[in-house]
């Protein structure tokens, strides 16, 4: 009798369990899926920040070796403007300084970060910074 008591149990058991291990394997597939999907998404975002980095320094460098352009102008050329954050552009202009030897902002470095790095190389295209008639009257203009 208890062995039949029990049978029925285990037989009643079954299905229910096997309902539950199918929906908790679903989710857990659907939660891998999903976090694989962020995964790549990262990578992807990563790998154009590394491929943006990458332009900005080698046309910097470009104009660098060719003696045709060495400072704040060939920055704003290579197109540092269109980095995302004060911290990508401090990044190129430390990886600059290491290929070169030299401050790429040169004297105005304390100056330029003391405003924003982002927010000079947004703000200033080429042809302000060749009418600014000195980079004080951009800061200037830009802590206004």
């Amino acid at each position: 009798m208890m062995l039949e008591i029990i049978g029925i149990i285990i037989a009643l058991a079954s299905p229910l369990l096997a309902v539950y291990l199918y929906y908790a394997n679903k989710k857990f597939t659907q939660d891998i899926a999903h976090n694989n999907e962020i995964f790549i998404h990262k990578i992807h975002k990563e790998k154009l920040f590394s491929e943006k980095i990458d332009r900005v320094v080698s046309q910097f460098l470009d104009m660098y070796n060719s003696s045709k352009d060495t400072g704040i102008s060939a920055l704003i050329r290579s197109g540092i403007g269109n980095l995302d954050s004060n911290e990508d552009i401090q990044f190129v202009l430390t990886e600059l300084e290491k290929r070169t030897g030299k401050k790429p902002l040169g004297k105005d470095n304390d100056a330029i970060k003391q405003v924003g790095l982002l927010k000079f190389f947004q703000h200033t295209d080429l042809n302000k910074f060749r009418e600014c008639n000195g980079i004080e009257n951009i800061i200037k203009e830009l802590k206004e």
